[in-house]
């Protein structure tokens, strides 16, 4: 799948329970969607099974399960899921220089794209402080993508307000994958990372915002999942991840009429 194509800008998060549920949802909603994200509440529950069962239906899959422990592990754990086809696996950059390198040593006899997650979007500039972290988290996604492209991981998932400069710091050669992504009308109540928001993704954006800030694919789950007619939804985040398109300057993805200061930013 040519990440360049509108509709592999796209991936809708399967994070349900159930291999039943999950394939009915790829069923009703590939029309819109070709790339389906396998986190480890599905892949604890339904196993390989249901990486399977999804590219039975001409889907592919991006298995995210944010893979962070010893080199030889992640080693093992990237090749055997290389050996399942799978399009994209996560990796944990803090496990290390050591581990990235080894996950990518795993992944190179398949056609795999490691995704190296930095900081995950559910921590505010006060949780990422709270587990001991002395930068805030745009400094500290800037400084693990660096680590992660320089042992050969593909690309990267950092939240929408890092992408910018991101793109900015690693040219146009890395994957940017952006999960954190919502509607316009629901961005300001949880972009602070509000205690007791119902939302747990902090560092969020629009659509829109985060293609022009160069991300390559956006992932999408409750807005779809939630949505009164889920496939309505998906094919109006389609509909909006599709109306990307190249500008001339590094070759990244913007969204028509939509400036790149259109993206919230954290201080470093």
């Amino acid at each position: 799948m040519d990440a360049d194509t509108p509709s592999a800008r796209l991936a809708f998060a399967l994070d349900v329970p159930s291999f039943d549920e999950a394939i009915g949802l790829v069923e009703r909603l590939k029309p819109h969607v070709t790339l389906f994200k396998v986190g480890l509440q599905l892949f604890i529950a339904a196993g390989p099974r249901v990486v399977e069962a999804i590219q039975a239906q001409g889907a592919d899959v991006f298995l995210d399960l944010k893979v962070h422990d010893i080199p030889k592990t992640m080693e093992h754990a990237a090749r055997a899921a290389g050996s399942l086809g799978v399009q994209y696996l996560t990796v944990h950059a803090l496990a290390g220089p050591e581990g990235l390198a080894a996950a990518v040593e795993g992944a190179s006899d398949h056609a795999l794209t490691l995704l190296a997650v930095t900081v995950l979007t559910s921590h505010s500039a006060r949780s990422w402080e709270s587990i001991g972290q002395q930068s805030r988290p745009a400094a500290s996604v800037a400084h693990l993508g660096a680590l992660a492209i320089a042992a050969g991981c593909g690309g990267l998932v950092c939240s929408p307000l890092e992408v910018a400069q991101v793109r900015r710091d690693l040219g146009a050669g890395p994957c940017l994958v952006t999960p954190g992504i919502r509607e316009a009308g629901n961005v300001g109540d949880t972009q602070a990372g509000a205690d007791g928001a119902d939302d747990d993704q902090v560092r969020i954006a629009t659509p829109s915002a985060a293609l022009a800030a160069g991300a390559n694919v956006l992932v999408v789950g409750r807005p779809i999942r939630d949505a009164a007619d889920p496939v309505s939804a998906a094919a109006h985040y389609a509909a909006l991840v599709g109306g990307g398109h190249r500008t001339g300057i590094d070759g990244q993805f913007r969204a028509s009429g939509v400036a790149p200061s259109a993206v919230s930013t954290e201080p470093a």
